[in-house]
This record gives C-alpha cells, structure tokens and sequence, in this order.
C-alpha cells in the first residue's frame, strides 16, 4: 500500500506540473506595506494565464522609466490568477491611453497599504506624471499585515498536491485574520500623501456587485475622484463574484479612467 501510495502522489504531481496550476506569483513581507509580490518573476497559470513583475514588483516586463502613470490598487489592479497579463487593469490602460502605466498592488491591500508603499517608494512618484489609485469599499480599514496563506506563497511548494489542498480547501475553511489594530487614520494619512505630492491623482472609487455606500469616502478623497457606479455602462457587467469583475470587463473599467484622464493634462 505504501508503494502503491507513493505512485499515486507522484502521478499526481507529474500531473499538476504538466498543468501548470501551481504556477503562481510568489509573495515577500515587508514591514511598511506588509507585502507585495517578488521582484523580477513571471509565469503561466495553468499554461495560459500570463503573468510578470518588473524588478520594482510593477505588473509589468519592462524595467520602470521615468514618465507614465503610476497606477496602485489591491485585486483589482493585480488581476489574479484568472486574468491573462494582457487582459490586466494596468495593460488595459496602457493600451488606451498610449502612455506607460505602472501597475503596483497585491491581494487585499488597503488604502493604507497603498499609500505606505508609495512613502517609502518616492523616486517612483517623482519622476511618473500623474497616480492613479483604485479602491473599493473594502479598502478604508486597517492596513493588511503579512500572514502565512497559500494565496500569497512565499516559495514554490515541495508538492503542489498539498499546495492546492491548502489553497482550494483548507485556507478558506481557516479564514483570514483579522488585521490588528494600529491607530492609523486612512482620511489623515491621504491628506498627508496629497500635500506631500504635487503630481496630479485620480482616485478611482471602484464598486463590486451590489449596494455600497463607497460615495461617503469622495469628499476625503480631494477634488479629482471617479465614482465608476454612477456610470451607466458599469450596470451591465458581469462579475465573478460579490467583489470582482470577470476579466474581459477590465477593459470597461480601463476606458472609463482613460476618459477621466483624458479630460486633464
């Protein structure tokens, strides 16, 4: 039984390799921004979707140059397993707007998170034009804390037999802890980042399927903010779950904020 066990594991294993479903990007801590994926990685989930990181963790191949938009978000901007690169937020708008964009984000990040990374990266936002920044309504509370999870591995699994286990049945039946209390105030720390920039930033409140009250936070958020819901065309798109979009709708969201920042120099 023991041998016969050990070819079942090791068929398996051949299996899952050959499929690439373990083939996701890897994660590091960080004790300003709690994570962020690896620098300088790239693959293919499942053999077809794409993805890469530039040496500054950007959702991009190409080494960061001076000039574009910085763009910086959580799932929504990184896209996840399910989205091909070029199906990506970051790639979308590029592609529109005929500028470089840089996209930064990891899986639940919040605001918080965001504007950390941003403090500690200032080079990035001196020489990109403008910042774009994606937030939904889950993104005002306390910042995410690096965690041991399969969603954000740290290194290639040993077996992905177990991996996917973890990731597909176990993970979900621990839940996610919560973030522990810092005292940080998102409306202080904002205000902060926009007199401390003189770039021009759009703040794009994005909202997931169903009621939200993501509208309060515009009036913390200064003069340049984009409520994606209030226009009409959002209504029809189809999501693959409570929060996000299906990938193929991301050219949606990356239309209308290349029309906002059409409408500004």
């Amino acid at each position: 039984m023991g041998v016969l066990a050990v070819a079942l594991v090791g068929a398996a294993e051949v299996g899952l390799r050959l499929t690439g479903v373990a083939d996701v990007p890897l994660y590091r801590p960080d004790p300003h921004y709690g994570y962020i994926p690896v620098a300088n990685q790239s693959g293919a989930w499942r053999e077809r979707m794409r993805w890469t990181y530039n040496g500054l963790s950007m959702g991009v191949a190409e080494p960061f140059r001076p000039g574009g938009v910085l763009l910086i978000g959580d799932s929504i901007v990184n896209g996840g397993n399910q989205a091909d690169q070029a199906q990506r937020l970051g790639p979308q708008l590029e592609t529109m707007i005929g500028r470089d964009v840089w996209p930064v984000s990891a899986k639940s990040w919040a605001l918080l998170n965001e504007l950390a990374w941003i403090k500690q990266n200032p080079q990035v936002v001196r020489d990109v034009d403008r910042i774009v920044i994606v937030l939904n309504p889950e993104d005002f509370v306390e910042p995410s804390v690096w965690t041991p999870d399969p969603n954000r591995p740290k290194h290639k699994p040993v077996l992905q037999s177990f991996f996917l286990f973890d990731r597909l049945v176990l993970a979900p039946l621990r839940g996610a802890p919560a973030p522990p209390k810092t005292g940080r105030d998102w409306k202080s720390e904002f205000a902060a980042f926009r007199r401390a920039t003189n770039k021009p930033v759009l703040v794009v409140l994005y909202s997931g399927r169903g009621p939200d009250r993501i509208e309060r936070a515009a009036a913390d958020l200064g003069p340049d903010v984009l409520i994606v819901k209030q226009d009409p065309r959002w209504k029809g798109e189809r999501f693959a779950d409570y929060l996000h979009i299906e990938p193929g709708g991301n050219a949606l969201l990356a239309r209308l904020i290349a029309e906002r920042l059409a409408r500004r120099p």
